[in-house]
């Protein structure tokens, strides 16, 4: 018997060392397999697959951009395998701007979006946008996606681009500032700093879940965005940050809302596309019934896919 109450007490010595280990293991594959097997991740898993599915190959290209001088800025670029191929034929091109509330995030956000873009026949340049406190805040980072355009202008006979069919794509307040680059190509205090090789300008803009008047928008947020830009967080400078204000110079948009949206009302969508179909701009909205900021799912691979008909639909014309 005392032997045997040896063995058991050993166990038991043994099990109370390993015992929070196991424990803690157990309660992290619990978490992960309950965050896989939730609808809404298991839809945006299989979103994810299936935006990187491909009939076309591509490959990726890590380059700089920015004024040549002081200003460089990471960016990655996607084109179609036949680009590297001498005499390959001209294809168009995208820059694809991040979103974070002009204080976050990364490029790095945006590469389903851009395998997406790739894979149907474009060259997608994505961008590290400029944030507050970072060289950013209104209006750097507007000049920042300007100079991406300039650098996709300037290598188009390198990356076999068509350089009259640059397009901008953004997400949140990147397409804010995609909204902003793309509304504005002759507004001096916005020029890019690069010199461009050509006329500048965009054949049209997609911009997801986006402010677009932000003096309905006015927060924290907004406030910092323009101290951060050196300006005042005043009705005036928030008006003069804002893409409804410069639809008389606007190309074709195409936005994508979610309906349910908390952080960026789903009305800034319809006051641009109000403001835009008044002045006659070839204009459609996206919306994602009862989705929120972040769109995810079937929802998100659907709603791409009618931003890249209204590319294509804008190429041909």
């Amino acid at each position: 018997m005392d032997e045997r109450a040896a063995k058991i007490e050993r166990l038991l010595q043994r099990w109370s060392k390993w015992s929070p280990i196991v424990i803690l293991v157990g309660l992290g594959l619990s978490v992960l397999f309950m965050v896989l097997s939730s609808p809404d991740m298991v839809s945006e898993l299989k979103t994810r697959a299936s935006l990187g599915k491909s009939p076309q190959e591509f490959q990726i290209e890590a380059v700089n951009y920015g004024d040549g001088r002081s200003k460089s800025f990471d960016a990655d670029f996607y084109h179609p395998q036949s680009s590297s191929s001498p005499g390959a034929r001209s294809f168009p091109a995208v820059v694809v701007v991040h979103g974070g509330a002009w204080r976050s995030g990364d490029r790095f956000e945006m590469n389903d979006v851009c395998r997406f873009f790739a894979a149907n026949g474009y060259g997608v340049l994505n961008i590290e946008t400029p944030l507050n406190g970072s060289g950013g805040g209104f209006p750097h980072d507007i000049v920042s996606a300007k100079d991406a355009v300039t650098f996709l202008i300037n290598s188009s006979e390198k990356f076999h681009i068509d350089r009259n069919r640059i397009f901008l794509l953004g997400l949140s307040s990147g397409a804010h500032v995609a909204l902003m680059a793309a509304y504005t190509p002759n507004e001096g205090r916005f020029a890019p700093s690069a010199k461009t090789l050509a006329g500048w300008k965009v054949r049209a803009v997609a911009a997801i879940s986006p402010p677009t008047e932000l003096t309905g928008v006015r927060d924290n947020l907004t406030r910092e965005y323009l101290e951060a830009g050196g300006l005042k967080a005043n009705r005036e400078n928030l008006s003069l940050a804002s893409p409804l204000s410069y639809v008389s110079g606007a190309v074709p948009t195409v936005l994508m809302h979610g309906d349910a949206d908390k952080n960026v009302p789903y009305n800034q969508s319809q006051l641009l596309i109000a403001a835009l179909t008044k002045h006659k701009v070839r204009c459609h909205l996206v919306t994602i019934s009862g989705a929120d900021h972040f769109i995810m799912g079937e929802s998100k691979s659907s709603g791409l896919k009618q931003l890249l008909d209204f590319f294509n639909q804008s190429r041909a014309q």
